[in-house]
Formats: structure tokens, sequence, C-alpha cells
């Protein structure tokens, strides 16, 4: 019973207890500009891997007091292939994990230089929240353009399948109507064959007939000669 509840868990869930990464921020010698991006993208980077949602929260639509009373289940979709969705879904997930993990460590790294250990927790408070409204523009921003780039692939891609399956398609109706001719050939040959065997059947009874008709005039005994 419990093997079936660890298997049911992902993998990656393993990995979150290397965030305890951030213990080394509070090591005064581990507060320089070299160590702390590296810390500080790590431990992200487990974080948004586990939690991508967090990546590309920026990038989602908003809610609005309209969307209240509409079925978004009912809005057109692009009819796109669920291999393709899945593809474009895992680069888009993966480009944002990764630039968001660098963009935080950069943002540490602008952080430390800023607080310099003389400011009040006001100052550091303004310091903080002006560099995660920096990170929330900058992602933002990355996202939108992985997004245009991505949605142009998605419409080339998908275009290059529809083409392939009308193509797949002309040619499967072609090849059942050269089947239909071939098949309307055979039984055309095979009717005249049946017709051939007929009338060579009818000759030759008449034939048969013919020479019986024959042998019975040959045969038959003149009676005026006899008598």
């Amino acid at each position: 019973m419990y093997r079936k509840k660890w298997t049911k868990v992902q993998k990656k869930r393993f990995f979150l207890p290397l965030t305890g990464v951030f213990v080394f921020l509070g090591i005064e010698e581990a507060q320089t500009f070299i160590y702390i991006p590296m810390v500080v993208s790590f431990g992200f980077f487990i974080i948004f891997w586990n939690f991508p949602f967090l990546a590309y929260y920026n990038n989602t639509k908003p809610l609005y007091v309209k969307d209240l009373f509409i079925d978004s289940d009912k809005l057109p979709n692009y009819n796109v292939n669920p291999k393709i969705k899945t593809k474009f879904l895992n680069i888009f997930e993966w480009s944002l994990i990764i630039s968001a993990s660098l963009l935080t460590g950069a943002l540490a790294d602008f952080w430390l230089y800023k607080t310099n250990g003389d400011e009040s927790w006001i100052e550091i408070i303004g310091i903080t929240g002006g560099i995660l409204k920096i990170f929330q523009m900058v992602d933002g921003t990355i996202g939108y353009i992985i997004l245009t780039i991505l949605r142009k692939y998605i419409i080339k891609e998908t275009t290059e399948l529809k083409k392939r399956r009308w193509s797949n398609l002309k040619r499967i109706v072609q090849l059942k109507i050269n089947q239909s001719r071939l098949n309307k050939s055979h039984l055309i040959a095979s009717n005249s064959a049946n017709n051939l065997t007929a009338l060579s059947d009818q000759d030759a009874n008449n034939m048969c007939a013919g020479t019986n008709i024959i042998i019975a005039k040959t045969v038959q005994p003149d009676v005026g000669h006899v008598i």
C-alpha cells in the first residue's frame, strides 16, 4: 500500500529538500557577488521546476468581472494536435523555468549591491519590492516574447500537419478509385470469358448434334433395295 503511494509521487518532488541550499545565504563568507547568484538560482530552479505556475503566472490570463458569466470551455480554440500542444507547452514551461531562475540570481546580486547593511527595514522592504516588480516585468516580457515565437511555430506546424493529412486523404481516395476501376475491369474480363465459354459450349453441342444426324442418315438402311 505504501509502495503504491510512493510510486504516485512525482520524482521531481524528491529534489525539494535541495531548497535547503538557501541556508548558505546566512553564512557571511557566502554573501558575495559570486555565491549568492549561484545559490539563489539553484534554489529557485528547484522551486520553479516543482511549481512551474510560479514561473509563468505573469503570462496567464487574469480574471475579469465579465469572465464570471462566460463558459471558457465553449470558446473556440485552434484545432491543434495534442502532440504539438504538449511539445510547445513543455518548451514554454522549461524556457520560463530556466529564465526565471537566472533572473532571480541576477536580482539577488542586485539586491546585495543595493544593500550595504546601513539601510533601515523600510529601505530594505522598498528595495525588495522594487526588485520583485522588476522580476515581474522582466519575466512577463520574456514570457511574451517566447509565446510570440512559439505561436508562429504552432501555426506553422499545424498548417503542415493539415497539409500532410489532406495529402494522405487524397492518396487514399485515389487508391480506392484505382482499386474500384481494377475490380470493374476484372469483372468485365470475367464476364467476357464466361460468355465466350458459354458460346463455345453451345457451338460444341450444335456440332455434336449435326454429327449425330449425319451418322443416323448414313446408317439407316435403304428399305426398297432390301425388298
